[in-house]
C-alpha cells in the first residue's frame, strides 16, 4: 500500500490527470453515448498502488461523466469496477482482462440496468444499448491497460526502486490473442456505426428541406391562383367587353370563385392595409359558449379610375383552408407543420399541443439569422440525462415566404431516428460483445493449452534433484509445439545425466556416511551419558545445598531452643519463689504500719518518693507478666525444638498438627499486623488424626514453603490497597486436616492473588520462580513435591484462580 511519505505522488497525479483527459477526449458514438478512455489509467493505478488509491483516483477521474452524461451513476459504476479489481488482485494474481470481464458481466451490466432503467427511466432499447456499450468500453480499456503494463516501459517506471511486477506468460498470450480479435472488430464497428449516424444526420435535413420546398412551391401556386382569381374578378367588374349588367356580373363572379372564399367589394377612398395579402384576427363564440380564435386570410386588389381609388376587391378565406391544403404532407409522414407570424405566434399547427394564438415553443435560441430557410436541432431545456434529452429533441426546418404573412415551420422528432440508430448499435454491439466474450474464452483456452506443458514442465523440474534421488517416476509432458517439445526433450536428457551422476555420488558417499554415522553414534552416546551425569550432579548439588541450609537452620534453631530452655526454666521456677517472698515482705510492711502508725518524717518522705501504694498494686502485675512471658518463651522454645527435629534414616511417628503449629508460630512475625495492613488470620480446622510415620523435619520444611508462599501471595494482593480496603476483605489462611480412606489430607488455602493456569502447571519445576531475582531460587516447591511424592509416597497438588487465591493439598498414606 502506498503511503504519502514513501512513494512519489507526482506519478499518481500524472496518471489521474491522464485518466481525466481520457474522459474529456472521448469518442462520441451518437447523442449521449460516448466511448471514454479514463479507466485505462485508473485500472493501472489499481494494479500498481492497490484498491484504496485505485478507488480514489477512479472517483476523481469519473467526475467528468457527470458533465458529459448529466448524471452521477457512471461514477458509482466505475468506482466499483476499481474496487472489484483491487480486491480480486489482493487475493490472487489474476489477469486484468478476465477480472474486468467478470465484473461487467456479473456487476456492471446489472448496475446499468438498475440506474438507467429503474432510476433514470429511459427506454428499454436505450438501456440495452448502454449496457452493451459500457461493457465493451470497460473490457476494451482493461485490454489496453493490460497491454500497456506488459509491453511498454510503464511497468519499470511505476515500480521504480523495486522489482517490476512479474506477468504470467499465459496472461500476456491471452491479451495478445484477444487484442488481435477485438481491435479490428472494434474499429469496423465504430466506423460502420458512425457512418450510419452520419447518414441519418444527412437524411433528416434533406427530407425537411425537400418537404419545405414542396410546401413552398404549392403555397406559391395557391397564392398565384388567388391573384389570378382577383384579376378575373377585377376584369369582370371593370372591363367594358363584358356587356352585362351588375347582377349578371355578380353572378358570373360567383360562378368562378370557390365556395370557401368570401368575396367583398368595398367602396374605399384609401387603403387601410397596403399589403396584397394579410391576416384578419377575429373572435367567435361557439355553441358551448367558449371563445374561438378565427384567422382569415385576405387577398385584396384595389381598382383605380382616373388615378383615384374607386373600390377594393377582397377575397377572404379561412386559414384552415391552407391547413387542409397542407394536410397531404403530414397525413402519411412524421413531419408536423406549423404556421407562425413574425412574433412566433401560432396561426395554425398540426401539433395537438399547440393552440392558435399561443407562442411557438421550439424556437432556436439566440439566433439572428435572417435567411429565409433555416435548419436547426432543438433540445428541451430540462435537467435530464443527455441520452434522454436527445431522444426528446426535434429537428426543425423554418422557411419564410416573401409574399405570405407567416413562416412555415416543419418539425420531425429525433426519437424514431435515434431508435433506429440505437437498434443498429444494439445489433452491432451485441455481435461485438459476443465476439469479445468468445475471443476471451477462445484465447483463454488456446493460451492455457500452449502454457500448460510449460507449467507441467516447471512443476516437474521443481526440486528435480530431490525427485531424482528419491527415484520418483517422472511423467514428462508433451506438446504439439515443436519448440516446447524440444525443450522438454532437453530436460529429459539432463535428468538422465543427473540421475547417473547422483548414483555415482551416492555410492561414493555411502561408505563415508556409514563411518560418519558410526562415529556420530558413539559421540551421541558419550554426550548423552555426560549430560545425564551432569544433570544428576547439578540436581544432587542443589538438593545438598538446600538440605545443608535446612540442616544448619535446624541445628541453629535446636541450639537456640536448648540454650533458651535452661535459663527460662530457671526464671519460671524462681518467679514463683519471688512472688512468695514479696508477698511476705508486703505483709511485714503492713504489720509495721499497724505497730507504728506514725513513722518519722524521714520514713514518710521516702514513702512519698517511692509511692508505696502504687508499688504494692503494680508489683503483682509485673510478676504475673513475667510468668506469662516466661511461659510464652518456653512455648516458642518447644515449637523450635519440634520444627528442628533431626530426621533419621527411618520414619518416625509424628503429630502433624504439632508440626503445623510450630511452623505457624515461627512465621508469626510475618503474620502480625503492621502499618500497612491488619494481621493475617490463620484459621485451623483440624480433624482427628493419628500419628503418621514420616520424616518430621522434611514435612516441616514442606509446611514452611507452602505457608511462606501463601503469605507472599497475600502481600502481593495487598499492593496498591489502603488499610481500610484490606480490612474490609481481610487476608486469611485456612489450614484443614482430615483422615479419609486411610489417607491423611492437609489442605492449605489462601485468598491471595492466585496464579494463571500456565504458572500453576510449572509450579513444581526445578528453577521455576515468579519472584524477583534474589527473592526466590525456584527450588522450594520442587523440593517440597519431591519430599511428598518420593520420600513419603503421597501427592502434592495445587489449584488456583487469578484473583481468587490458591489451594495446596497434601495427601499422605498411613
Amino acid at each position: 500500500m502506498m503511503s504519502w511519505k514513501s512513494e512519489p505522488l507526482f506519478k499518481l497525479a500524472i496518471f489521474i490527470l491522464l485518466g481525466y483527459l481520457g474522459n474529456v477526449i472521448n469518442m462520441p458514438l451518437f447523442f449521449g453515448v460516448d466511448f471514454i478512455f479514463g479507466s485505462i489509467f485508473t485500472l493501472l493505478i489499481t494494479q500498481v498502488y492497490g484498491v484504496t488509491w485505485g478507488c480514489l483516483s477512479t472517483f476523481i477521474v469519473s467526475l467528468h461523466t457527470i458533465a458529459l452524461w448529466g448524471h452521477p451513476y457512471a461514477v458509482i459504476i466505475f468506482t466499483l469496477e476499481a474496487f472489484f479489481i483491487g480486491i480480486k488482485n489482493q487475493k490472487k494474481e489474476k489477469n486484468l482482462l478476465l477480472i474486468d470481464s467478470l465484473y461487467w458481466i456479473c456487476i456492471g451490466i446489472p448496475l446499468v440496468l438498475i440506474f438507467y432503467g429503474l432510476i433514470i427511466k429511459i427506454s428499454t432499447q436505450s438501456v440495452l444499448l448502454i449496457m452493451l456499450k459500457q461493457a465493451i468500453n470497460g473490457i476494451f480499456n482493461a485490454l489496453i491497460a493490460s497491454l500497456l503494463l506488459t509491453y511498454t516501459p510503464l511497468n519499470s517506471y511505476l515500480f521504480t526502486g523495486t522489482e517490476p511486477k512479474k506477468i504470467r506468460f499465459q496472461h500476456q498470450l491471452l491479451s495478445l490473442l484477444v487484442c488481435c480479435i477485438i481491435l479490428p472488430a472494434q474499429i469496423l464497428m465504430i466506423v460502420y456505426s458512425r457512418q450510419v449516424m452520419a447518414n441519418i444526420q444527412t437524411e433528416i435535413p434533406e427530407k425537411l428541406q425537400l418537404v419545405s420546398a414542396q410546401v413552398t412551391e404549392e403555397l406559391q401556386d395557391f397564392d398565384s391562383n388567388r391573384k389570378f382569381l382577383l384579376s378575373q374578378i377585377s376584369s369582370i367588374l371593370t372591363d367594358s367587353k363584358y356587356d352585362l349588367n351588375q347582377t349578371e356580373r355578380i353572378n358570373l363572379i360567383q360562378s368562378i370563385k370557390p365556395q370557401t372564399v368570401e368575396l367583398q367589394i368595398n367602396k374605399e377612398t384609401a387603403l387601410k392595409n397596403t399589403d396584397s395579402l394579410f391576416l384578419d384576427w377575429s373572435e367567435q363564440t361557439k355553441r358551448d359558449g367558449t371563445e374561438k380564435t378565427d384567422i382569415e386570410i385576405i387577398n385584396q386588389m384595389p381598382i383605380y379610375e382616373q388615378g383615384q381609388l374607386k373600390e377594393v376587391i377582397q377575397l377572404q378565406y379561412s386559414l384552415d383552408s391552407i391547413k387542409a391544403y397542407l394536410n397531404k404532407h403530414t397525413k402519411h409522414s412524421d413531419i408536423k407543420i406549423t404556421l407562425v407570424d413574425e412574433n412566433k405566434t401560432v396561426l395554425s399547427s398540426f401539433r395537438s399541443d399547440l393552440k392558435t394564438g399561443g407562442l411557438f415553443d421550439r424556437v432556436k435560441p439566440s439566433t439572428n439569422n435572417s435567411q429565409k430557410s433555416e435548419f436547426y436541432h432543438w433540445l428541451p431545456n430540462t435537467d435530464m440525462p443527455l441520452i434522454k434529452l436527445w431522444r426528446n429533441s426535434f429537428y426543425i426546418q423554418q422557411t419564410t415566404l416573401s409574399n405570405f404573412p407567416f413562416t412555415i415551420i416543419l418539425e420531425v422528432s429525433a426519437a424514431p431516428y435515434i431508435d433506429n440508430l440505437q437498434a443498429i448499435y444494439v445489433r452491432e454491439m451485441s455481435i461485438m460483445l459476443a465476439i469479445i466474450l468468445g475471443a476471451i474464452l477462445l484465447a483463454q483456452k488456446i493460451s492455457q493449452r500452449i502454457v500448460d506443458p510449460i507449467l507441467r514442465l516447471t512443476d516437474m523440474t521443481t526440486n528435480l534433484p530431490k525427485k531424482i534421488i528419491e527415484k520418483r517416476v517422472l511423467e514428462w509432458p508433451r506438446s504439439y509445439l515443436k519448440e516446447i517439445n524440444l525443450l522438454i526433450t532437453n530436460f529429459m536428457q539432463m535428468t538422465a545425466t543427473l540421475e547417473q551422476q547422483f548414483d555415482e555420488i551416492k555410492d561414493t558417499n555411502k561408505t563415508l556416511e556409514n563411518r560418519v554415522q558410526q562415529r556420530t553414534t558413539e559421540l551421541q552416546v558419550a554426550l548423552r551419558d555426560r549430560q545425564e551425569a551432569l544433570a544428576k550432579v547439578e540436581q544432587t548439588q542443589l538438593h545438598i545445598v538446600q538440605s545443608e541450609k535446612m540442616s544448619a537452620l535446624g541445628n541453629l534453631v535446636a541450639g537456640v531452643a536448648h540454650e533458651i530452655n535452661n535459663p527460662i526454666g530457671c526464671i519460671i521456677g524462681n518467679v514463683g519463689a519471688i512472688q512468695d517472698y514479696i508477698s511476705d515482705l508486703l505483709k511485714l510492711l503492713d504489720l509495721y504500719a499497724q505497730e507504728w502508725p506514725k513513722p518519722s518524717e524521714t520514713i514518710e518522705e521516702e514513702l512519698d518518693i517511692i509511692d508505696l501504694d502504687f508499688v504494692k498494686k503494680d508489683l503483682s502485675k509485673l510478676i504475673h507478666a513475667m510468668k506469662d512471658g516466661g511461659q510464652r518463651i518456653k512455648l516458642i522454645s518447644q515449637s523450635l525444638r519440634t520444627f528442628s527435629r533431626a530426621d533419621t534414616d527411618q520414619k518416625q511417628f509424628f503429630n502433624l498438627h504439632d508440626g503445623i503449629d510450630s511452623t505457624v508460630l515461627i512465621l508469626r512475625h510475618r503474620l502480625k499486623a503492621n502499618e500497612t495492613r491488619p494481621a493475617i488470620e490463620v484459621v485451623t480446622d483440624y480433624g482427628e488424626l493419628p500419628e503418621v510415620a514420616c520424616f518430621p523435619g522434611q514435612l516441616n520444611q514442606v509446611f514452611m514453603n507452602i505457608l511462606a508462599n501463601a503469605i507472599d501471595a497475600l502481600e502481593e494482593t495487598n499492593q496498591g490497597k489502603t488499610y481500610q480496603e484490606i480490612a474490609a476483605n481481610p487476608n486469611v489462611i485456612i489450614i484443614q486436616t482430615q483422615l479419609l480412606e486411610q489417607q491423611v489430607t492437609i489442605q492449605i488455602e489462601d485468598n491471595g492473588c492466585g496464579m494463571s493456569t500456565e504458572t500453576a502447571a510449572r509450579m513444581f519445576e526445578q528453577g521455576f520462580t515468579t519472584k524477583a531475582i534474589g527473592k526466590g531460587t525456584g527450588l522450594g516447591m520442587a523440593i517440597a513435591n519431591q519430599i511428598i511424592t518420593e520420600k513419603h509416597g503421597g501427592t502434592l497438588t495445587n489449584t488456583s484462580r487469578i484473583g481468587q487465591g490458591s489451594i495446596f493439598k497434601i495427601t499422605l498414606p498411613l
